[in-house]
């Protein structure tokens, strides 16, 4: 594997029903496989309807602290 290049998937949905991302997550293992990619990280957010329901999470942070790791 080349180390050299590495994913992230990072999503937000509206839905938060249990299978909204799956379809999406089994795109990007494909993608990330195919492509030769290391998968470093996700952060997959659901139920979030507007821009400050993100604001008011943690998720900012927790991608500012994935990309910071890289």
């Amino acid at each position: 594997m080349n180390n050299e290049n590495k994913s992230i998937l990072m999503a937000t949905s509206a839905d938060a029903n249990d299978w909204t991302m799956t379809t999406l997550e089994v795109y990007y293992n494909t993608l990330v496989k195919y492509l030769g990619f290391e998968d470093v990280g996700r952060i997959i957010v659901t139920g979030c309807y507007v821009r400050m329901d993100i604001e008011n999470s943690d998720y900012p942070k927790l991608a500012y602290l994935l990309g910071k790791s890289l």
